[in-house]
């Protein structure tokens, strides 16, 4: 498996006892040693560093389920596409990505980029970036994914192979 903006762990705490292997990702060194230190007693998990929107340690076709909650919108679109191709390369024929984007359909989020705008906060680098679900839908087939699954709530949830 492969945590993609794994953070300091805290999903990958309950993912890795129940995988083989897990490759817990961030473009953070910062996040990752405070992940080694979360998970230090899990000899299955391997910590690597996003580089350049894309993750070279990892083998193409060698995971069989990748996820991300919500860690694209942290990117650039086009950083976060980037890195959706290599997330594709690294995912297995038949393997799955399960990914997750704020919707800017809800309300919740409506307000969120609202407050971004009425603050002047457009120049923020750590401001979240906002998805349609039509988007989504586009996006992931031109990255090389197949949607199977897409839940528009206040979150999109995907399901791509």
């Amino acid at each position: 498996m492969l945590d993609l903006g794994c953070g300091i762990g805290r999903v990958a705490r309950y993912v890795a006892p129940r995988c083989e292997l897990l490759w817990a990702v961030d473009a953070s060194e910062q996040m990752l040693t405070m992940a080694r230190r979360r998970l230090g007693d899990l000899p299955n998990v391997r910590y690597e560093r996003c580089l350049d929107n894309a993750v070279p340690v990892v083998p193409d076709a060698s995971v069989d389920l990748a996820y991300s909650v919500l860690v694209l919108q942290h990117l650039e679109r086009e950083d976060a596409f980037q890195l959706l191709r290599d997330l594709r390369r690294m995912v297995r024929p038949g393997g799955v990505a399960w990914l997750t984007f704020p919707n800017l359909l809800s309300d919740e989020y409506l307000s969120a980029f609202l407050a971004y705008v009425d603050q002047g906060q457009m120049a923020n680098r750590c401001r979240a970036r906002f998805y349609t679900p039509q988007e989504v839908e586009r996006l992931l087939p031109a990255a090389g994914f197949e949607v199977e699954e897409l839940d528009a709530g206040v979150e999109i949830k995907v399901v791509a192979r």
